[in-house]
């Protein structure tokens, strides 16, 4: 009986060290993929607005948008299940210089 008691024991003081199934750096966020020329980009409701032309190094793109080139600011420009999207809608989008 004591032997059973002392297992027991040692099973629940091990029980919480064998739930940490990942590790550390398992758990942290996995960084972006990079938009690269040539990838398609989408607003949020997933409408092609049209293929990245170029990729500046501040991180805003250039697509092409009814046969003219607009200039997507960085900071509305993400990547979304692997896809680049624009929080811009379709309207904002031709209205950019």
């Amino acid at each position: 009986m004591r032997l059973i008691s002392i297992a027991a024991t040692l099973l629940v003081l091990t029980s919480p060290a064998m739930a940490q199934t990942a590790s550390p750096q398992a758990r942290t966020a996995t960084p972006q993929a990079p938009i690269r020329a040539g990838q398609i980009l989408r607003d949020v409701n997933k409408v092609r607005l049209g293929p990245i032309n170029t990729v500046k190094a501040d991180g805003s793109v250039v697509i092409i948008f009814d046969s003219h080139f607009k200039t997507i600011p960085a900071d509305k420009v993400n990547v979304i299940n692997g896809q680049p999207t624009t929080s811009l809608t379709r309207g904002e989008v031709f209205k950019l210089d």
